[in-house]
């Protein structure tokens, strides 16, 4: 039986789908990932961790920048596209509400 050579991408990176010649599926090899890391992580403490990030700034702020989202889908009420109206369009009774509304937060 021929084993199938995953695919990689220019970089050499594995392409969406491709086991990375681990024979796992792709999502079960990265969740396991994931779990040993955070164990390590878990073992290192807080401490260690905080010292490898000031031995290794620039390494840290790589991965720090990784787990901010990229994009972001924002809607209005209801999932409705986001209205945008000028505060003169709003009528009294519009503003008072919004008003009430921002004294409760």
């Amino acid at each position: 039986m021929n084993k199938k050579e995953p695919e990689r991408d220019a970089f050499g990176r594995f392409l969406k789908g491709s086991s990375g010649g681990g024979g796992g599926r792709p999502d079960k090899v990265y969740a396991a990932f994931k779990d040993m890391v955070r164990s390590t992580l878990n073992h290192m403490g807080q401490a260690q961790l905080n010292q490898w990030a000031k031995d290794n700034p620039g390494d840290f702020y790589k991965i720090a920048a990784r787990l901010i989202p990229q994009s972001r889908e924002i809607s209005g009420p209801d999932g409705n596209p986001i209205e945008h109206r000028e505060i003169r369009e709003y009528s009294s009774e519009e503003l008072y509400r919004i008003l009430e509304a921002e004294a409760v937060e």
